[in-house]
């Protein structure tokens, strides 16, 4: 992640969020190392708290710093960021969190956590970072409220959801099964197994088998 273009902004907004957060103590949980030296390095040192890789890491820091912010990412060295973020506003409701997407903006995990209350949660897009969506987040959490960037609510568009069935069907399709396959496999007819596949064509807007496995795949549709 090349933050060079945009570290004049991020130090001009930067001196803004200090006046936003100046008595903050932050928590950095970050999978990106070059961004977490970038940020820390953009911080008065003794604002930065704790600083952690990994899901369980972070957990660890904050239960031992009890930090005002965590700066989380939704890509970890290890675990998942936006389980991470779930986890911290059960554990500790008042805590202000910002994440910021790396990974897929498409998933369905980080689909459903859109879906749920925010309170006191940011969400920004990492190619953001040093804009003006990165200051009216800051901005969102300095009074406990929530904020959503608007390029990631439209790049997380709605996806109808497939019934139980509907999901084993393509669960078997992205295998490479055929229909007749599928059928012998789930104990259905042909044609009915052709009515659920042309179901989750129209459900993930794609017109053939090799798009609806791809599409399975981007959007984590068969995610447990």
């Amino acid at each position: 992640m090349d933050l060079t273009a945009n570290l004049p902004l991020m130090r001009h907004n930067q001196q803004q969020a200090e006046s936003l957060f100046r008595d903050d103590r932050v928590v950095l949980a970050l999978g990106c190392r070059a961004l977490i030296a970038a940020l820390a390095n953009a911080r008065p040192r003794e604002q930065i708290v704790g600083v952690a890789t990994s899901e369980s890491a972070s957990l660890a820091v904050v239960e031992r710093a009890r930090p005002n912010l965590v700066m989380v990412s939704d890509a970890l060295e290890e675990g998942c960021g936006i389980t991470l973020v779930a986890s911290l506003k059960e554990r500790w409701p008042a805590l202000r969190v910002l994440l910021l997407v790396m990974g897929n903006a498409h998933s369905q995990r980080l689909r459903r956590f859109l879906a749920a209350p925010l309170e006191g949660v940011a969400v920004v897009m990492d190619e953001r970072i040093g804009t003006g969506s990165e200051m009216a987040a800051l901005h969102s959490l300095h009074v406990g409220a929530q904020f959503v960037d608007p390029t990631l609510r439209q790049a997380v568009l709605p996806v109808c959801p497939l019934s139980g069935r509907e999901r084993e069907v393509l669960r078997w399709l992205v295998a490479g099964q055929s229909n007749s396959q599928i059928a012998e496999r789930l104990q259905l007819s042909q044609e009915t197994v052709k009515t659920h596949v042309s179901k989750v064509f129209r459900k993930l807007g794609v017109a053939n088998r090799q798009q609806a496995a791809l599409q399975a795949l981007r959007l984590e549709v068969l995610e447990a």
